[in-house]
C-alpha cells in the first residue's frame, strides 16, 4: 500500500496532462488541439464528390475497358512451342 501512495503524485500529475481535448460548451463546441469534427455540410460534400469519382470510374470503365485490359487480345500461350520459350529439345545434353 505504501508504494501506491507514493506513486498518487504521479498519477496525479499523469491525469491532469490528459485533459480532455473536445469540450462542449454552451453555444457549440470547442476544440483544443485537435481536428474538429466535420461539420454535416463538409460530410455531405464528401459524400458527393466521392459518389461522382466511382460514378466516373465505372462509367468508363463500362465504355472504355481496354483503358485498363488493352488494346490488343492477349495470346494463347498453349500454342507457343518450346523454341518461342526458348526451351531446349529433350535430346540435347
Amino acid at each position: 500500500m505504501s508504494s501506491l501512495t507514493r506513486l498518487r503524485p504521479a498519477l496525479l500529475a499523469v491525469r491532469a496532462v490528459r485533459s480532455p481535448q473536445f469540450q462542449q460548451t454552451r453555444h457549440g463546441s470547442l476544440v483544443y488541439r485537435g481536428v474538429p469534427p466535420p461539420t454535416r455540410k463538409a460530410y455531405l460534400w464528401g459524400e458527393a464528390i466521392m459518389g461522382l469519382t466511382w460514378f466516373w470510374i465505372l462509367w468508363r470503365y463500362y465504355h472504355d475497358p481496354e483503358l485498363i485490359w488493352g488494346h490488343f487480345p492477349y495470346p494463347d500461350t498453349s500454342k507457343w512451342t518450346n523454341e518461342e520459350l526458348g526451351i531446349p529439345p529433350d535430346d540435347e545434353d
